[in-house]
């Protein structure tokens, strides 16, 4: 729970609350509990989209790291054609 301030209590801890069910289709027959806390699937979720977000920013920092090592290549290749001594003229 949060006040106005957003300072947020601790969730709550112990078991998980049930609910008693009657069973509606056969009178006669006894109550039965379900649990109404969830089964951790929700986490299970979270993590998984946090590993395909990382995996994500992770192919999307490799691409750019490419294009920057095939940036500076050509631009070395430049350099080097730009500064090649000027070969000499041949004898005729």
């Amino acid at each position: 729970m949060c006040d106005r301030f957003d300072v947020c209590a601790p969730p709550p801890v112990g078991p998980l609350p049930t609910v008693v069910v009657a069973a509606a289709a056969q009178p006669g027959m006894s109550t039965m509990p379900v649990p109404t806390g969830h089964d951790g699937r929700h986490e299970r979720e979270v993590m998984a989209l946090k590993k395909l977000l990382l995996v994500a920013l992770a192919a999307v920092g490799g691409f750019f790291a490419y294009r920057q090592i095939q940036a500076d290549r050509a631009e070395q290749e430049l350099w080097t054609e730009a500064t090649d001594p000027v070969p000499a003229a041949p004898v005729v």
